[in-house]
């Protein structure tokens, strides 16, 4: 796969593996140890590597079909000369590919869908030199998702975490593929999400960009690709869209199979997320025994999910309607009823429409394929070798300074937070023992409170219930000094406060790993706009020094 890559490589940029443990569940994976390994059919190792190429070339695919479709889809959204040749290289039955996919967000949603194109990129390039083999590296949008509440806003950080949204949730159910969004809204989000840093012609340029990528309306699914696509450009990624009507028509045999083979999907995931359980893992997929797995389309658009109220009967139970298994297929094959896929039906459908031979995904989606073997056995599929995308965090020049400047280091932030430092800036600071001074004042007072309530104890009730009042309004004015006391104290360490604040703010946002937080737009308006394919490039140099799901730290 030749990669012509934009703009120039960054000699300042340095990259470093993040000194922190992965999850359990990722180090368990990467090992591929029992129990976990008996949940997939590949290793990710060059074992599983060399079987899945075996098992591909036995299989056939609508490559023609394929092809013409993807192609007709970039040539509107994606008309990146590297991408279409990758495409035509899909004609080819030894040919294989990578894919990753997301959800539609603005922006691109989370940066690490940027670090997942990443993933899928390097480790097609990756296969296709260790094997001589063609590898096309693909991105499957989730254009069928209708969870607008999840793709509709991001981040930003101006002296605290704030969501900024691009516009309020439609009622309507409707797919990211078939819900619009206006150019304004997307500008006016933009300039929101760049607040928090001074104007500058970084501004300009995003706007501009803005403005020339995208028309006075886009779904959420073409403004993703329009954007996503831009910042890839030359690098050969493939991008497609899961609702595109092209790819829904190829598909067609497949939902076929997949009503066919309903009752028994449902069985044998039922089963697995059983065994899951059994085994420590919990419950990755949650679903009830009546769900089909697959969502129907209604006649407004809606995205309604199907139900199997018997082995031959289906029903939505948003309208009542109900179908037997032949009719179900009569009317999708009448074009009466459109379906789409869920979580579970999701994978194999990529994997029977592209010939897929790693999957690249995050700890979470690889989790959840745990339950997934046994249904791709139902169509004569093995699972592909799952290999768990790249994490990255960003650290800014201004960032690097700061942490320097405390003796603190990344891990540190991502694991504890800034608090402790806070803490000990404060106390160390300090000429008075706030803690003691009070403690001492509290005692004197009560002492002399004690004293008063003593001198009136023989006089009538009433002296008492004076001496009480006073007492709380004591002990309150005591608390209400406290709370000053402090707050000065924390004033007059403001500029330290603000330094780690800002910090943690952009490392760890409310406690969480800054790629799931921020969105690309964070590294546009503080870099170069070519950013993205210098980092890609810089790891593409040192590429034999990661493993798949490494945590790395990019300095700039």
């Amino acid at each position: 796969m030749n990669v012509k890559l934009a703009g120039k490589l960054d000699d300042k940029m340095k990259i470093e593996q993040m000194n922190q443990a992965a999850s359990a569940f990722l180090d368990e994976y990467r090992e591929f140890s029992d129990p976990v390994r008996g949940f997939f059919d590949y290793s990710p190792d060059s074992k599983g590597e060399e079987a899945r190429f075996e098992e591909l070339d036995a299989i056939t695919y609508n490559r023609q079909g394929l092809s013409d479709a993807m192609l007709h889809y970039q040539e509107r959204f994606n008309p990146d000369e590297q991408a279409i040749k990758n495409i035509h290289k899909l004609k080819d039955r030894e040919t294989t590919v990578v894919v990753g996919g997301q959800q539609a967000g603005v922006f691109g949603g989370p940066l690490y869908t940027v670090y997942k194109m990443m993933s899928v990129l390097l480790e097609a390039e990756r296969l296709e030199s260790t094997y001589g083999r063609s590898v096309v590296p693909v991105f499957w949008i989730a254009g069928e998702d209708h969870d607008e509440e999840e793709i509709n806003h991001t981040y930003t950080f101006i002296d605290r975490q704030m969501k900024v949204k691009l516009k309020d949730p439609s009622p309507l159910k409707t797919p990211a593929s078939e819900t619009f969004v206006r150019k304004d809204d997307i500008l006016r989000l933009l300039k929101d999400l760049v607040k928090a840093d001074p104007e500058s012609e970084r501004t300009v340029f995003l706007l501009n960009k803005a403005e020339c990528l995208l028309q006075d309306e886009e779904t959420y699914s073409s403004f993703f690709v329009k954007w996503m696509s831009d910042l890839f450009r030359g690098t050969g990624l493939v991008f497609m869209d899961a609702q595109d009507p092209e790819i829904r028509r190829i598909e067609k045999d497949h939902f076929v199979s997949m009503i066919q083979k309903n009752n028994a999907v449902r069985q044998v995931f039922q089963s697995a997320v059983s065994t899951c359980k059994t085994y420590g893992y919990g419950e990755p997929i949650h679903t009830g025994p009546e769900n089909a797995h697959l969502f129907l389309h209604d006649e407004n658009g809606e995205r309604q999910l199907l139900s199997a109220v018997s082995e031959n009967q289906f029903t939505d139970p948003f309208s009542g309607r109900h179908w037997t298994e032949t009719e179900l297929i009569e009317a999708l094959h009448k074009e009466d009823i459109r379906l789409s896929n869920n979580v579970v039906t999701r994978p194999v459908m990529q994997d029977l429409l592209l010939p897929v031979h790693t999957f690249i995904g995050g700890p979470g989606e690889i989790k959840y394929w745990m339950v997934l073997r046994e249904v791709f056995h139902l169509f004569d599929h093995r699972m592909p070798v799952i290999k768990p995308r790249l994490q990255m965090t960003v650290v800014q020049r201004k960032t690097e300074k700061e942490l320097k400047r405390y003796g603190m280091t990344e891990e540190e932030v991502l694991k504890t937070g800034v608090q402790k430092h806070l803490d000990a800036i404060i106390e160390c600071r300090k000429t008075v023992d706030d803690e003691a001074v009070i403690k001492s004042m509290k005692a004197q007072i009560q002492s002399s409170v004690n004293g008063a309530k003593e001198a009136y104890s023989q006089e009538r009730l009433s002296y008492s219930q004076l001496t009480e009042q006073f007492e709380r309004r004591l002990h309150q004015e005591i608390e209400q000094f406290q709370k000053k006391i402090t707050k000065q104290r924390f004033e007059d360490q403001d500029h330290h406060i603000k330094r780690l604040r800002s910090v943690e703010g952009d490392l760890a946002p409310g406690g969480n790993p800054q790629e799931r937080v921020y969105s690309v737009i964070t590294l546009l308006h503080k870099n170069d706009p070519d950013i993205i394919v210098n980092i890609y490039h810089k790891i593409r140099q040192n590429l034999i020094n990661y493993r798949s799901g490494d945590h790395l730290k990019i300095f700039l």
